[in-house]
């Protein structure tokens, strides 16, 4: 039946007299031009460590809860396009003149959209869309790069580009996770020309970590994976719906002593990078795939990281901290 529901409201529409804004059509559309890898990455399609999210059926710390992507729901970087399509729908209706009502939803338009709709262009409507990232293997995580643009943590060049797969360098994750965690100058030691490894992102999330949050449990943030060791009763004055009761605790799918390249480090760097683990900050990425629970056994230690990875890092960094109930288009003091 639910499958009809794109055709029920066409029939309804046209029985009433009333023109249809078809997102069914324009979604299926859109989706066919940015293919499906840019697809899946804007649906909620989670590979292990993109969010510390949870859902009633576990944590999306791992990746989806059930092992399967989940198509029905969608993230930011989707919702941005499904308004840009709403408002070129209520445009184009608006230049056919059938609807004289419709000149009203117009009218509420930003001057911004309406030049959009007219152009389009929505570059000054949503300009942390990079070039380089809106569909093909480059748009994998596209919506953690736009996030980033869009706090300014991150940046594209004049041409629009992002360069995912550029090599980021420690000074720009250096920059990004002070700013993300309102963090002093000098929180962490980093080398200016040094490119970022996954060692080195480690020592800096640990660094960052401490000096923001500390070590104790009391003080992990709120929406942190594993929050939940007591369920708390919605009775409870410390309830919070956006944490559900229920198995949503989270253990790494690998456990940090099954790690098989941990010899090369030295015991303090050993310490941050297990500490780091354990929080969930990173993980094994050998065979993680979205909308899947699964881990490699290699952190790889000295991989160098690329501009997308280290957007993927500062992503869940950035969404740890947040208030979920407040608007996320800045970062919180």
């Amino acid at each position: 039946m639910y499958r009809r529901f794109p055709q029920i409201m066409r029939e309804t529409g046209k029985k009433l007299n009333i023109p249809v804004i078809d997102l069914n059509a324009k979604s299926v559309e859109y989706f066919n031009q940015i293919g499906p890898i840019a697809a899946k990455a804007l649906v909620m399609a989670v590979e292990p460590g993109e969010t510390p999210g949870k859902t009633n059926s576990g944590s999306y710390a791992n990746g989806n809860p059930f092992n399967h992507p989940d198509g029905t729901h969608y993230k930011e970087g989707l919702s941005k396009q499904y308004c840009r399509m709403a408002a070129e729908e209520i445009y184009r209706l608006k230049m056919e003149g059938l609807w004289i009502q419709i000149d009203k939803l117009y009218d509420l338009l930003s001057p911004k959209v309406k030049k959009g709709v007219k152009t389009g262009d929505f570059s000054q409507v949503f300009p942390e869309v990079c070039a380089d990232t809106e569909r093909g293997p480059g748009s994998y995580y596209r919506n953690q790069i736009e996030k980033m643009v869009r706090l300014g943590v991150f940046h594209k060049d004049q041409k629009g580009c992002f360069y995912p797969w550029q090599l980021c360098g420690e000074g720009e994750f250096y920059r990004a996770l002070k700013q993300l965690w309102n963090l002093p100058e000098g929180f962490t030691p980093w080398e200016k020309d040094r490119p970022l490894t996954r060692k080195r992102a480690a020592f800096m999330l640990y660094d960052g970590y401490v000096l923001r949050f500390g070590l104790e449990e009391k003080n992990k943030p709120p929406y942190m994976t594993d929050y939940n060791d007591i369920s708390i009763s919605p009775g409870d004055p410390n309830y919070d719906s956006n944490i559900p009761l229920g198995a949503t605790i989270y253990y790494p799918l690998v456990p940090f002593e099954k790690l098989e390249d941990m010899e090369e480090l030295t015991k303090e760097e050993k310490t941050k990078v297990e500490a780091v683990y354990r929080l969930g900050l990173m993980r094994s990425e050998q065979h993680i795939r979205r909308g899947s629970l699964k881990n490699g056994r290699l952190f790889q230690p000295d991989l160098e990281v690329t501009r997308e990875k280290a957007a993927k890092l500062l992503y869940f960094c950035f969404v740890l901290k947040q208030n979920v109930k407040k608007e996320n288009h800045r970062i919180d003091d």
